[in-house]
């Protein structure tokens, strides 16, 4: 198979993956506590709570 089979057609987006029981918001509410209390940047914290929000249905 070429590199270029797996493609998507402009204007496509690929599908969301499967979302969790809870819809992956307590996961991610969790995840983002535990990387600000060792020490993530705003900024790294900032990224996760963007994509986050991209997932959002």
């Amino acid at each position: 198979m070429s590199p270029d089979s797996t493609a998507l057609a402009p204007g496509r987006r690929a599908a969301a993956a499967p979302s969790p029981p809870d819809g992956g918001h307590r996961s991610v509410v969790q995840g983002t506590s535990a990387q600000a209390r060792d020490g993530a940047t705003r900024a790294g914290l900032d990224a996760v709570a963007t994509l986050a929000l991209r997932a959002w249905p």
